[in-house]
């Protein structure tokens, strides 16, 4: 009886119900308050209680979230060499995401830019799977190969190397197709009564000084981090791998000119795979200092007034924005026996997540924009369904009152991220009488000493600098025996083996499989019709939304897109 009396307000209503459940979609997980006991005691450096407290946040979600393993991961390094494996363990389920990732973003790449946008503007992409930031992706690949070294395991810390090179590539692809994607909804945007919104700076009240000035934009992107590239070189040279130590130095040089450490190591490296020939009294050491925290991540709301056939009407944007000052205690040396090593800022993640943010910031815009429209068309349809009520309508009120609940929490901004990574990295190179020598580091505290036993011929010290002293590792002289199972190793991480990156690859060995290489959409790498058939029944139905929603405006949508689908 309902639906009779009110077809022609439901043909107009339904579409917008079925694009706000879909754009409602919102993070789950512990609040952020719920997080900050355990950040706070992790910055003072008591580990084991920072992570209790941590825990203790997550108790009551039974699927832990990728940031999750991420924050874990991190902090069991911190705990323990024993913990090395649990770490390790941890992080690779967040890679495990990554890798579900590359494969999207494999397909991403053969869409046209029509469908493309279609989908990366699509609500349903609002989900709870927690995507890594770009920079967070090359910093796992990071995190993991340090891993692998402190277990003395550098085959590992190869693999994740390679793994790394073949994301930023992919990364790099992506944004190119992101960059036009949005391109292109900004010309189908600029007929519209929301035009005036397309731009940040248009956004009342937005801290864009935060994400915008000479020192990040300066930044070749935001994700391509000097330090993990050196670090990949320097494990290459440790092999007397020449090929392809140096074009991870030449990268670093790149991306940080101003380091002298990436010139002098690029330059020296023929000198070091020929004093390689030879028995060592002395050891290469690579010192990396990690300091300081990174910016957390916040909504911003603000609101405007849309113009609309019945007048204004105001509406929320909801924006992510990160926090202001720098939260970074600089290293400028450490000191191993009684050689002073200089510390260079190889990476200042601080300035890489505010360009990140600063770079997505367009499209964040865009949607926040679409949501817009869309509480305005709630806003619309409550105003019906009050009329309604008016006329003794009891099912139209119901769905108003429905419709303006869902309003209230409408476009949440999800502000998770990787809270316990570092804003700067620090590296320092020496060589290193072997034996025992002891390191001493500056801390907020005062000086830190550490006894290192250097035996290796290349060795790889870590340093992670807190408010209240410091945590300091070093690779071992044997691999750890306790260091993840063979069936992870195996089936896991050789799997993840990349078929392409900034560096030559050896052939496979007998018996080993070689893997389609990104971006080959020929060979098992395009969609299927299924997925095909799906992708255009949701953008047919979105189209049917903003259809009914432009007729608010008193427009009729005629824009390439809504031509191409062939909708039925």
């Amino acid at each position: 009886m309902f639906a009779m009396q009110n077809h022609r307000w439901s043909a107009l209503l339904f579409p917008s119900v079925a694009l706000l459940i879909l754009l409602t979609g919102c993070a789950t997980g512990p609040t952020q308050q719920s997080l900050q006991a355990s950040r706070e005691v992790y910055k003072s450096g008591d580990i084991t209680r920072s992570i209790a407290a941590f825990e203790e946040a997550y108790k009551n979600q039974a699927k832990k979230d990728t940031p999750y393993h991420l924050e874990k991961g991190y902090l069991s390094r911190l705990k323990s060499k024993d913990a090395l494996s649990e770490s390790s363990l941890t992080l690779l389920e967040a890679d495990k995401v990554v890798s579900d990732w590359q494969r999207q973003a494999t397909l991403d790449l053969g869409r046209s830019t029509v469908d493309f946008m279609n989908y990366f503007f699509s609500p349903i992409r609002s989900g709870s799977v927690y995507e890594l930031k770009d920079f967070e992706k090359s910093m796992l690949s990071y995190s993991l190969a340090l891993n692998h070294v402190l277990a003395g395991r550098m085959d590992l810390a190869l693999i994740e190397a390679r793994k790394m090179a073949e994301r930023e590539k992919l990364i790099e692809r992506l944004q190119d197709k992101k960059l036009e994607a949005v391109r292109e909804k900004e010309r189908e945007n600029s007929s519209k009564s929301v035009a005036g919104f397309s731009r940040v700076e248009n956004i009342k009240g937005y801290p864009v000084n935060l994400i915008s000035h000479p020192t990040i934009n300066g930044l070749r992107n935001s994700y391509q981090n000097a330090a993990a590239h050196y670090l990949a070189a320097f494990l290459f040279e440790s092999q007397g791998d020449v090929s392809l130590a140096a074009p991870g130095y030449r990268l670093a040089i790149e991306l940080r000119p101003d380091v002298t450490l990436f010139k002098q190591s690029l330059a020296d490296l023929e000198a070091s795979n020929a004093r390689a020939m030879r028995p060592r009294t002395h050891a290469e050491t690579l010192i990396v200092v990690e300091s300081g925290f990174i910016p957390r991540v916040n909504s911003h709301s603000s609101t405007h007034s849309f113009q609309t056939a019945r007048g204004p009407r105001l509406v929320t944007f909801r924006l992510p924005a990160i926090e202001g000052g720098s939260q970074h205690y600089p290293v400028r040396s450490v000191t191993a026996g009684t050689s002073e090593i200089p510390l260079s800022l190889a990476a200042n993640l601080d300035l890489m997540a505010r360009r990140h943010l600063k770079d997505e910031m367009p499209g964040h815009v865009l949607k926040a924009t679409t949501q817009a429209i869309v509480q305005i068309a709630v806003q619309e349809a409550v105003y019906q369904s009050q009329q309604r009520n008016k006329q003794g309508n009891e099912g139209a009120a119901m769905l108003g009152a429905i419709l303006a609940g869902a309003a209230l929490s409408f476009g949440e901004v999800d502000v998770r991220s990787w809270t316990t990574l570092p804003s700067a990295i620090q590296l320092g190179r020496v060589q290193l009488q072997k034996g025992t020598t002891t390191l001493k580091v500056n801390t907020p505290v005062g000086v830190i000493s550490s006894d290192l036993n250097i035996q290796n011929d290349y060795e790889v010290v870590y340093v992670r600098v807190l408010n209240n002293g410091a945590v300091v590792s070093k690779r071992p002289s044997e691999p750890l025996q306790a260091y993840l199972t063979p069936v992870t190793r195996a089936a896991d991480l050789k799997e993840k083996s990349p078929s392409f990156s900034l560096f030559p690859q050896a052939q496979a060995s007998p018996g080993e499989s070689k893997s389609t290489p990104v971006g080959d959409t020929t060979s098992g790498a395009a969609p299927s019709q299924e997925s095909s058939a799906f992708l255009s029944d949701v953008n047919c139905k979105m189209q049917e939304g903003i259809n009914a929603l432009s007729a608010l405006f008193g427009k009729k949508d005629s824009s390439d897109s809504a031509k191409s689908m062939n909708c039925k």
